[in-house]
């Protein structure tokens, strides 16, 4: 007695199917550049405490690299929203370094005002969502197409 092995697929088989990639240029380009941010802002954490140990001249390379950061937080966004419209990537990574570029400058000014109060704390959030958008642009699923709409039945 023969028995035939049959698969059975699933109903919703069409909709299973494999997650198509925002094109790689992009993927990558998105993935440096965030990388690049979130070393550019933990440099600037080293430069602050060494100017907080007494070495003062730290001061000045703390204030370039902050042009670093926000040069690198706007081209992250402007990526991010690529990635997101014409790509077809997912829409928060857009909205979370359009968070991350507004508050940089604030970041400036509030360190350029010695308003530590809020410096510090924005510095953290900064630092732990540039983190996070890093940490995601290196995990698997990294540059799957937002999922196609149902089709409306009526």
């Amino acid at each position: 007695m023969d028995q035939v092995a049959t698969a059975q697929v699933p109903a919703n088989a069409a909709a299973e199917q494999p997650a198509t990639l925002v094109a790689w240029p992009l993927r990558w380009a998105l993935r440096v550049v965030l990388t690049a941010h979130t070393l550019a802002v933990l440099v600037q954490a080293a430069f602050a405490g060494r100017f907080m140990s007494g070495d003062f001249e730290m001061l000045r390379a703390h204030f370039v690299n902050s042009q670093v950061v926000g040069a690198l937080g706007l081209a992250e966004t402007a990526l991010a929203v690529v990635y997101w419209r014409p790509g077809g990537g997912r829409g928060w990574p857009a909205l979370a370094c359009l968070g991350v570029s507004i508050a940089v400058p604030l970041q400036i000014a509030s360190g350029i005002e010695r308003v530590i109060g809020v410096h510090v704390p924005l510095a953290l959030a900064i630092f732990a969502t540039s983190t996070l958008l890093t940490v995601w642009s290196w995990r698997s699923t990294f540059g799957q197409r937002r999922a196609a709409a149902a089709p409306e039945t009526t």
